[in-house]
């Protein structure tokens, strides 16, 4: 008589590797049921203190001292590479799928204490990671929330290029909302009456005799017209002079002095609390003051966008072989020519311009004006 096997009950029982996958599958929906409203509860139980060292009782205070263990610390290491790297965790925050992943942990089986330290580490982790880049730590709140999708470029960001197609999604939403509002501040101003056209309170018109016998054969209001839009034209392109040419020039500007500033928004935002500081502003009325902050803050977006442009045209494989040995200029005539599709100038592009650190960003002008290859775009027509 022979004998009879009994099904296998475990997913490790089986011996085909296809198989097991289905069956672990199959059943992690059922483990996640299963431990969910314990594990929840136990989420709930982590407070900001755990997260940001600022408990002050004895006993809590060892058990942090605890994750700094080597074991722990490679526990920890592991969670968090599972939940970067995670199909089924794409589609959630981070908090519901620590939650889900501890699930699974918590089957095997885990002591729920133990569960919660892997839980305050990968918190923590986070945390450390969302600060140095934000410059500003973020809550506990906050990191439950955060896209796992923006997770992932958190964990392996590499350091921001100005004008990179690839842009950064390591920022938290309250951050970078907050960060959209302040953008709105310095490009409209609104606590100051902003003005609404080019001019230089320190050297007046800058038109000369040439310029007016130029126009001389127009009507009195075209050639009134044409000289005005000729004079706004001189202030700003000397104003734009003295701010990418001069001031964040190597002459003025070195690195060291750059790194003050944690990114170009930081930058933008002392310009606006003190613009007697900055040569280029002095003598200016506050109008006019307000106005070139604004225009500033626009150009340095439409600068990032349009290098970013050429950067994503260069790291497309169906025309960047054509734009090999092209500078910038003759990559923008190439691409515009074969209408290559442009990047979106919307508020994503515009926070990941203004948040490049502001030593990141003078290199990058320091880089391109001394090999002439640093490009202007023209002035939007809708701001």
């Amino acid at each position: 008589m022979s004998e009879t096997r009994s099904a296998p009950r475990y997913a490790s029982e089986v011996d085909d590797p296809v198989s097991r996958a289905y069956i672990i599958e199959a059943r992690r929906p059922i483990i996640i049921a299963r431990h969910r409203d314990l594990l929840v509860e136990m989420d709930n139980g982590i407070s900001n203190q755990f997260i940001d060292g600022s408990v002050n009782n004895p006993r809590l205070l060892k058990m942090l001292a605890e994750l700094d263990s080597p074991a722990l610390q490679g526990r920890i290491k592991d969670a968090t590479g599972i939940l970067v790297h995670g199909e089924h965790f794409r589609e959630q925050t981070l908090g519901q799928a620590l939650i889900d992943h501890l699930c699974l942990i918590r089957d095997q089986p885990t002591e729920v204490a133990a569960l919660q330290m892997i839980a305050i580490g990968v918190y923590r982790l986070v945390r450390q990671a969302v600060e140095r880049h934000q410059g500003v730590p973020p809550t506990l709140a906050e990191i439950r929330q955060i896209p796992m999708d923006r997770l992932a470029a958190l964990i392996s960001a590499r350091p921001p290029a100005f004008g990179h197609h690839e842009f950064p999604h390591w920022y938290t939403e309250e951050f970078r909302l907050a960060t959209l509002t302040e953008i709105r501040w310095l490009r409209q101003a609104p606590d100051v009456e902003m003005d609404a056209r080019w001019a230089d309170a320190t050297t007046g018109i800058a038109i000369t005799r040439d310029d007016e016998a130029k126009v001389l054969h127009l009507p009195e209001e075209e050639r009134r017209a044409a000289l005005g839009a000729l004079a706004q034209g001189r202030i700003r392109s000397k104003f734009y002079r003295q701010v990418f040419v001069d001031y964040l020039g190597p002459e003025e500007m070195s690195l060291k002095d750059a790194a003050s500033h944690r990114h170009i928004l930081a930058w933008l935002q002392d310009l606006a609390r003190t613009p007697h500081l900055y040569s280029f502003l002095q003598g200016q009325t506050d109008g006019q003051k307000a106005y070139r902050i604004s225009h500033l803050t626009t150009k340095i977006i439409q600068l990032f966008t349009m290098y970013a442009w050429v950067a994503h045209a260069r790291a497309n494989p169906a025309v960047g072989s054509q734009l090999k040995n092209l500078d910038t200029r003759g990559c923008l005539l190439a691409i515009k020519q074969i209408g290559y599709p442009p990047l979106p100038a919307d508020a994503d592009t515009a926070f990941a311009a203004l948040l490049c650190p502001f030593a990141t960003f003078v290199q990058f002008i320091q880089d391109r004006t001394a090999i002439q290859d640093f490009v202007l775009p023209p002035d939007s027509r809708a701001r």
